[in-house]
C-alpha cells in the first residue's frame, strides 16, 4: 500500500469518526432534550427554538457542509467553513444567544483554520481539536 493510499484511508477512517461523533452527541442531546425532535436535530436548515441547545443545530450545519465538501460540491474547506458558518450564526440568533461576538470570534477562527487546512498547514484533527478547544472556552463564558 502506497503512502497515498494509506493516507487517504485514514482520512476517510478520521471523516468517519467525526461523524460518529457527532451523532452520538446528537442522540444523546435527544434523550436529554425529549422536547427537541430528531427532525429538528437532523435538519438540514439549522431549527433552534428558544430554550434549545443551538450548539446541536450547529453541529448539523458542519455536519451538511462537510457532507458537500466531502461529495466534491464544495472544493475548499474555507467554502466549508463559510457555508457551516451561516447555519451556526443562525442557530445561536434564533435563541437570542447573548454572546454572538463569542459566536462570531468561533466563526472566524473557523475560517483561519480552513485556511490553514487549505494551504496544508495543519491536519484536520489539529483544526478539530482546536476548535473544540475554542467551543469548549465559549461554553464556559455562556451566561448562566
Amino acid at each position: 500500500m502506497t503512502i497515498s493510499a494509506l493516507t487517504k484511508v485514514l482520512g476517510t477512517l478520521a471523516v468517519l469518526v467525526i461523524l460518529v461523533g457527532i451523532s452520538v452527541y446528537t442522540r444523546k442531546a435527544e434523550t436529554q432534550r425529549p422536547h427537541q425532535t430528531a427532525i429538528q436535530a437532523a435538519s438540514t436548515t439549522p431549527v433552534t427554538q428558544p430554550g434549545t441547545d443551538p450548539w446541536i443545530a450547529a453541529l448539523s450545519a458542519v455536519k451538511e457542509c462537510k457532507i458537500k465538501r466531502l461529495g466534491g460540491e464544495l472544493k475548499t474547506y474555507v467554502q466549508s467553513a463559510i457555508c457551516s458558518n451561516r447555519g451556526i450564526v443562525q442557530a445561536f440568533s434564533a435563541v437570542n444567544y447573548k454572546r454572538m461576538d463569542l459566536i462570531q470570534t468561533f466563526a472566524a477562527k473557523r475560517i483561519e483554520l480552513a485556511e490553514k487546512l487549505d494551504r496544508g498547514q495543519i491536519t484536520e484533527a489539529q483544526s478539530d481539536r482546536e476548535l473544540s478547544e475554542f467551543s469548549n472556552r465559549i461554553r464556559n463564558e455562556e451566561p448562566q
